[in-house]
């Protein structure tokens, strides 16, 4: 199959996911089964609601169970129905925290690779959203602090994070092949730096509220500096 045939068939990130193995084993005992009432899923979403609020405010370490119990006004009880203990809470708000992150990529695939620009610049207005809506960036931050002593929380990460890496490859390699990116470096690194400018723009935006126009703003301004140096005008070496 040629370059080309690949790009008419480009493979949407909701494919790529399909084809990553999930490796659930670490957190296999907290994982709740869904119900299929949705009076438990509703009490069940009220309980990740005030937990999140909680977490936003004071970390997830500093959270008790007190302060969930709390902020969702039940009594432990009640809540003990929905989540065997605080550990399950905070790998459910984590799962949801990823796939919100993961669902900012989604919201920019086509069938046909978009233009780089086009596809940061969506990226970072729907993160932009979820921090108005939900915090997530806040959140996320959190969870990155907390995988670096986790393995478990690590492989959470790198599970949320593989497809979205083997997208951009594959975004790249398309603009390589039109000569609109260098084609000298391989797809792979490339991904990881512009995964690192949506990372980047996430810290950013939870630390100083940095709004996605002016980083945006700033990436195009990165993408039109030419790729070498420039040419000598005298011609001579």
């Amino acid at each position: 199959m040629t370059i080309l045939e690949n790009e008419r068939s480009f493979p949407s990130l909701q494919h790529i996911l399909g084809t990553v193995d999930k490796n659930e084993r670490s957190f296999h005992s907290l994982r709740v089964p869904v119900s299929h009432s949705p009076a438990a899923d509703t009490r069940r979403q009220h309980v990740l609601a005030a937990a999140r609020r909680c977490f936003l405010d004071n970390g997830f370490h500093a959270t008790s169970m007190q302060d969930i119990l709390r902020e969702a006004q039940m009594s432990p009880g009640n809540l003990y129905r929905y989540f065997p203990g605080k550990d399950a809470i905070v790998l459910a708000i984590v799962e949801a925290t990823l796939a919100d992150v993961t669902a900012a990529f989604e919201q920019t695939l086509l069938d046909e690779p978009p233009p780089l620009l086009e596809a940061l610049t969506e990226i970072l207005r729907a993160i932009e959203r979820l921090d108005d809506d939900e915090g997530t960036p806040r959140l996320a931050i959190q969870i990155w602090g907390e995988a670096l002593r986790n393995p478990a929380m690590a492989s959470l990460f790198a599970e949320a994070i593989t497809p979205v890496r083997q997208w951009f490859a594959q975004l790249v390699e398309a603009h390589q092949h039109r000569g609109l990116t260098s084609g000298q470096v391989p797809p792979e690194h490339l991904a990881n730096v512009l995964l690192g400018a949506i990372h980047g723009f996430i810290v950013q935006r939870a630390l100083l509220k940095l709004d996605a126009a002016s980083y945006a703003e700033g990436l195009r301004g990165l993408f039109a500096v030419p790729a070498g140096p420039p040419n000598d005008a005298s011609g001579t070496s």
